[in-house]
């Protein structure tokens, strides 16, 4: 499998990108045994995920499919890595069978001295590092308490492989001016992997130290006061208030041209009550009327033939 995926790599982006349809052509191997070895390339620091596989439909943003976003679907990006000598005692077995009937949803667990190592580091000093993540806290959501900003540590820990290797509260410490400046955990997530501009920042492995490449990748989002800029979403949200404004002006703008056209503003008829506008037309009311001089002269002919019978 990292052969082939060798074989696709991009010497310029220093990435591989072949679909899940190539992988099983070129290794014959079905969907669920791709997915198997691709795991278990990530669980053994093999293989890095820089842009996960997508469809318009599952894609956030787009409303089931409703809306394109012009990426179309988009194929999964990965990096080959070298594990380093500490990575020697890892098993190169792979856990259980590699022929199974559906894609796992996790990766295959690692082996036994690395648990161990696991272990010992919860139970040394300082071992809160390693505690288990939760999500219990909206990445879109602001901060506004020292709960709130743990809470947001937390979630932060675990949508990050990298901030996972801290304590939340460490985490927190680290993110306290921007969670200050309006920032959520999505933007914290978004500057982390872009820079101002957009432009992603190239994937190099595993980040050796955390609080040094987290005040790193974010000092790019820090005036020359130290103070956080506009986020992500503070820019979205003050383009679309302008965005806003602008259509207003348009719509005033026309107006004004059009009461200059016909000499005074537009009236419109006031609008109709959403139920009104739906109900069905009522029948119209029909009254009886008079019988023509045709009917009269047929009755009065029928009633003198009626009159001569014997």
């Amino acid at each position: 499998m990292a052969t082939i995926l060798a074989r696709y790599v991009d010497w310029i982006l220093l990435a591989t990108r072949p679909v899940w349809a190539v992988l099983m052509e070129r290794t014959g191997l079905s969907r669920s045994s791709v997915a198997k070895w691709i795991a278990w390339l990530h669980a053994h620091d093999l293989l890095g995920a820089v842009t996960r596989g997508s469809l318009p439909q599952y894609r956030p943003g787009t409303h089931g499919g409703t809306v394109d976003d012009g990426r179309g679907a988009v194929a999964a990006e990965y990096v080959l890595t070298i594990p380093t000598p500490s990575d020697a005692d890892v098993t190169d077995e792979v856990d259980g069978p590699v022929e199974e009937t559906r894609t796992p949803s996790g990766s295959p667990p690692r082996g036994e001295p690395l648990a161990l190592r696991a272990r010992e580091a919860q139970t040394r000093p300082g071992g809160a590092n390693t505690a288990p993540p939760s999500r219990t806290w909206s990445l879109a959501a602001t901060v506004g308490s020292k709960t709130d900003a743990l809470a947001a540590a937390e979630a932060l820990r675990a949508a990050s492989l990298d901030l996972r290797r801290i304590s939340a509260r460490h985490v927190r410490h680290l993110l306290t001016p921007f969670f200050a400046a309006g920032w959520t955990a999505s933007d914290v997530l978004h500057a982390l992997d872009h820079r101002t501009d957009g432009a992603p920042w190239p994937y190099a492995g595993m980040a050796r130290r955390v609080p040094g490449w987290t005040r790193h990748r974010l000092a790019p989002w820090l005036d020359a006061s130290g103070r956080p800029l506009p986020s992500k979403s503070q820019r979205m949200a003050a383009a679309a208030v302008d965005q806003r404004a602008r259509q207003r002006a348009w719509r005033e703008e026309l107006e004004a041209q059009h009461a200059r056209s016909l000499g005074g503003p537009r009236i419109f008829a006031p609008r109709m009550p959403r139920a009104e506008a739906l109900a069905p037309a009522p029948a119209p009311a029909t009254r009886p009327t008079a019988p023509t001089q045709a009917y009269r002269d047929a009755r009065a002919a029928l009633n003198a033939r009626l009159a001569a019978r014997p």
